[in-house]
């Protein structure tokens, strides 16, 4: 978000060349040195205590608005710039940063209101109309974002920040490449800039240039070395191509990221740090999405094993299947109100991640065990849905899920439209079933309407997750671009088939059509960002000699 540095600081910066810091008094030059020196406490309680005689001074209140915002007192800072533009209704430095310190408490619309203030005062407000820009990114609202970023080039066109924002948008749009090139003018524009570098590494792996990537990511480390998105960013490249020792090593920083202390922070024991854990009792928590702990949940067998005992905290939707798998082991289905509670219970010695157990089990391609499934379904209730799949006659009966992930995870380079996957579902002989999450009613309606093809769609299937294993088990075979469908049939060990894109996750490498975590997994890859027909062709030339039950 464009706002305290790039605008206030600036501002107070040219207060000072002015000439008019005469007007200052030595307190707030102390201050302000403060502030310079990163030592935010410290100058915003001297700005606090400068406002007690002079509650009124616009620097000092520009300054305590700049500063709490740094430190995350956010509603201080509201509170700062609030109280400035009492004084100043028409300062336009303030409204932008006022828009920022309550878009980041989630406000959106105070924030977009600010904005708009501030362009009503300047319409040339390049930070406002950049700031206005990233609300519509976020609210997938892309045209309203492109005109917004067109009017805020024409008002500063050597803002570095406007050609990043651009860069997203451009890739939102499928358009990597041209996103590319709007990375490389924030790059020119502004080479110190680390979200400038991983901005373009992260275009050019969507477009399938990993090598380039790379290369960006390592530059954006060299600029911050604690940038978090930079190791985050290399670390799954590194993963990607099955540099595993080094990927999960640094996978670790995202630990660091903001709002994922808490997480790692609720249980007051050690971290595991690898070391054997025989006679230990150890937690096993989830950090990430479903798919995430479905995969992850590859090692508990390990743990299981060699710990006195194992607590697994996973989503609740897991918890039948988990328990089912692992009833050597505790499993919960949702965190506890009070963590302490498990220590004390379970007498918990250690904790970790399911997300950090690979970096002491998957450090190698040969530490991936072959397996044909770990998370086995409910028998009766595979035993029923096979009953359900018999009434739609005779022929193979294939689960399809055809968009993935939401906008800011790739979803639309993720996803395929069901009217470009045609020439799969009209194949002869082939009931499909919707294992798609979400109200797509209208989109299977359509479908059948305007091409006479039908896809059966159990809602009840969809709406538990147990019910869904077992729906998984009862087909022939699982069809799915990459979502959190593809760990649960290949947690299950049944045959499923990935239409990944060019840039898929790290978990399904660069090349190839296997990935390490899932034996049962073929991979069906883009040749190039976009191609999803060549994509589509092969997948239908595969299934015309399926004969299902995974043949």
């Amino acid at each position: 978000m464009l706002g305290f540095a790039a605008v206030m600081l600036r501002w107070i910066r040219k207060l000072l060349r002015s000439g008019e810091h005469a007007a200052l008094d030595a307190r707030l030059q102390a201050a302000y040195a403060l502030h310079q020196a990163g030592e935010l406490e410290a100058a915003r309680s001297a700005y606090i205590e400068i406002l007690r005689s002079q509650p009124h001074h616009a620097p000092t209140l520009h300054l305590l608005g700049e500063a709490s915002y740094a430190v995350g007192d956010l509603r201080q800072s509201e509170a700062a710039y609030r109280t400035l533009l009492l004084v100043d209704p028409d300062n336009v430095e303030a409204f932008v940063n006022l828009g920022s310190a309550l878009h980041a408490l989630g406000e959106l619309e105070e924030a977009t209101a600010a904005w708009t203030q501030a362009i009503a005062r300047d319409p040339g407000c390049a930070a406002a109309l950049t700031n206005l820009a990233v609300v519509s990114l976020a609210c997938a609202r892309l045209d309203e974002a492109e005109r917004w970023l067109r009017a805020a080039r024409e008002a500063d066109p050597e803002l570095a920040e406007v050609r990043i924002r651009e860069g997203e948008l451009l890739v939102e749009r499928c358009r990597p490449l041209e996103a590319a090139q709007a990375y490389r003018e924030a790059v020119r524009l502004e080479p110190g800039s680390t979200r400038a570098h991983i901005g373009l590494g992260w275009a050019l792996e969507t477009a399938g240039d990993v090598d380039a990537a790379l290369q960006c990511y390592e530059a954006a480390v060299a600029l911050q070395p604690e940038s978090i998105d930079a190791r985050v960013s290399r670390a799954s490249l590194w993963l990607s191509r099955e540099d595993f020792a080094r990927g999960w090593d640094e996978f670790e920083w995202r630990k660091r990221a903001p709002g994922n202390a808490s997480v790692h922070e609720r249980f007051s024991v050690p971290e595991w740090d690898g070391s054997p854990l025989a006679g230990r009792r150890i937690l096993c928590y989830a950090e990430q999405g479903l798919g995430d702990q479905i995969m992850y949940a590859s090692c508990l067998p390990q743990i299981i094993e060699a710990a006195a005992h194992c607590v697994v905290d996973c989503d609740r939707r897991l918890a039948p299947l988990l328990s089912r798998a692992f009833p050597a082991a505790t499993i919960h289905g949702g965190t506890q109100s009070d963590p302490g509670d498990w220590i004390r219970e379970h007498q918990l010695d250690l904790k970790v991640s399911l997300a950090s157990l690979p970096r002491h089990l998957r450090r190698s391609s040969a530490a991936f065990p072959r397996h044909a499934g770990y998370l086995p379904a409910d028998p009766g209730k595979v035993a029923r849905w096979r009953q359900r799949l018999a009434e739609l006659g005779a022929g193979r009966k294939i689960g399809l899920s055809w968009r993935g992930g939401v906008q800011r995870t790739g979803r639309a380079w993720r996803s395929i439209p069901l009217d470009e996957l045609l020439a799969v579902l009209k194949i002869e002989g082939v009931e499909f079933v919707s294992l798609q999450y979400g109200d797509e009613d209208a989109e299977i309606a359509r479908l059948q309407e305007q091409h006479g093809v039908r896809i059966h769609c159990f809602r009840e299937a969809l709406e538990d997750y147990d019910e869904t294993a077992a729906l998984i088990c009862a087909l022939d075979l699982t069809l799915s671009v990459c979502t959190a469908v593809i760990h649960l049939a290949g947690a299950l060990g049944r045959p499923v088939w990935i239409m990944a894109p060019v840039k898929a996750d790290a978990r399904y490498g660069l090349s190839g059509d296997s990935m390490p975590w899932y034996p049962s997994a073929r991979l069906f890859r883009q040749a190039h960002f976009g191609d999803w027909p060549g994509v589509v062709e092969r997948v239908r030339d595969a299934l015309r000699s399926f004969k299902g039950n995974g043949v």
